[in-house]
């Protein structure tokens, strides 16, 4: 049989057919097609500037990867420019070979660069009955509820039109600040307590005060309203220092007084132009509303991120002050608006009163959801600038959320497998309910630096 093969016949010289020629040359096309997709992947990659900023140690450690991604993409224009030998391996197994190369290396720093996680947790919520009787402290014991006093001050005027002239006699006023250094115990000051400057000038205060007992070597304080014992611009005396003259001949008068606030002022006697009495109240009475808004208004600016305000936790105490002329027929009244806010700390707030409504409540840290949801009112006598207790009743439905702390759940979650997340979540007992995302989507265990583990609680 092998006499007849012709001679110089071999099946290394048998030519290709031109179809199976084109055949071959056309998958070179899908290969091309392949590496444009990793260029353009590439050059996505490099226009994330952010990304790969923070990642760039991360890039390092696949410099291996990235170098047979360079291999694959020189052979791939080796071939184009024809310098690939004739007698080099199989077209095919090359282009094949560099593509799977170039797309491995390019997974693995997808999967580095972006290998990132969010938690998306919702917090154990309970709804209680809110409704009673409560007590606050300025300084408050422990399983005692404590509120602080922020107090401002504004003063407005109005213009009204004069209708004559009459003889005025008025007392000057002023707000002072009563100080007890005597002991830690509190002492109760009656309506008309007087107060005395050095000059023997005699004031008393409008209302009773209760001031609080000393802390250590701190003076309890209140401040109060006084008011001249007689008429007359005599008593407009500024900024003074106070004693108590009935505790004279007792150990509290020496530890027990009194320093201006405020200017003692609007004192006078003599003739003065008037209004009707009916125009002053109305003036009077609009002074007070539109200083009223705004103290609220600006109170509501003072309260930190943590605190609690309730509509209703304050009291608003105005002073008249000395009336003015005005070059014509009018005369300026003008009025000072004090207000004194209880404020609270959220979470001890939260705490004491889940303490109170939450059945099996062990002490958790918790804050109440939607505080305004509380109807807060206050008992009679509701003054915290002036107090050292407050009384007023809490009635409503209440949303307690417990608390969990962000940076110990990521600490938590690094580098944990989707298997063992089930365990992590267990030892948050405050988290109802976690919905995790991983990604890339093949990965499949948390990232191993916590800032890359989003955090979201669930709306």
């Amino acid at each position: 049989m092998q006499d007849i093969v012709p001679k110089g016949r071999s099946i290394r010289n048998i030519p290709i057919p031109p179809e199976r020629a084109r055949k071959e040359e056309s998958n070179v096309v899908p290969i091309k097609k392949a590496y444009e997709k990793v260029d353009k992947l590439t050059r996505k990659l490099e226009r994330e500037d952010l990304h790969l900023q923070k990642e760039i140690s991360h890039l390092k450690k696949e410099e291996s990867h990235i170098e047979a991604l360079r291999r694959a993409r020189a052979e791939f224009e080796m071939h184009n420019s024809g310098m690939v030998g004739r007698r080099g391996l199989n077209k095919k197994k090359i282009w094949v070979g560099g593509a799977l190369s170039g797309v491995v290396g390019l997974a693995i720093i997808i999967s580095t660069v972006f290998h990132g996680a969010s938690v998306t947790v919702s917090p154990k919520v309970v709804a209680a009955n809110v409704g009673g009787d409560y007590t606050a402290k300025k300084s408050a014991a422990k399983g005692e509820l404590a509120f602080d006093n922020v107090s401002l001050k504004q003063t407005g005027t109005e213009i009204v039109k004069a209708t004559g002239e009459k003889v005025v006699n008025k007392a000057a006023t002023g707000a002072i600040v009563i100080y007890n250094n005597y002991g830690a115990t509190s002492q109760r000051l009656i309506k008309n307590t007087r107060f005395e400057t050095p000059e023997g000038l005699i004031y008393r205060i409008s209302d009773s005060v209760t001031v609080p007992g000393k802390s250590g070597s701190t003076p309890g304080s209140i401040e109060a309203v006084v008011t001249a014992d007689e008429v007359g611009e005599k008593y407009n005396a500024g900024l003074k220092d106070f004693t108590i003259p009935g505790f004279k001949g007792d150990p509290r008068y020496g530890s027990f007084y009194a320093r201006s606030k405020t200017p003692l002022s609007g004192g006078f006697s003599g003739k003065r132009k008037v209004i009707a009495d009916a125009d002053r109240k109305k003036a009077e009475e609009n002074i007070k509303s539109k200083l009223k808004t705004t103290l609220i208004e600006e109170v509501k600016k003072q309260i930190a991120p943590g605190r609690l305000f309730f509509d209703k936790s304050y009291s608003v105490d105005f002073v008249s002050l000395p009336e003015e002329t005005t070059a014509g027929s009018d005369v300026v009244i003008k009025m000072e608006g004090v207000i004194s806010a209880a404020v609270f700390d959220k979470n001890a707030f939260s705490s004491y009163l889940a303490g109170e409504v939450v059945k099996g409540y062990q002490g958790d840290a918790v804050a109440v959801r939607d505080p305004q949801s509380i109807f807060f009112t206050p008992k009679s006598d509701f003054r915290p600038g002036n107090s050292a207790s407050i009384s007023f009743s809490l009635s409503g439905t209440a949303l307690f959320e417990w608390i969990y702390d962000e940076t110990t759940l990521r600490d938590a979650l690094r580098n944990t497998d989707r298997e063992g997340i089930v365990s992590i979540l267990q030892k948050f007992p405050m988290i109802e309910k976690a919905d995790i995302s991983i990604r890339p989507f093949w990965r499949g265990s948390f990232p191993d630096s916590a800032d890359r583990i989003i955090i979201k609680k669930a709306e």
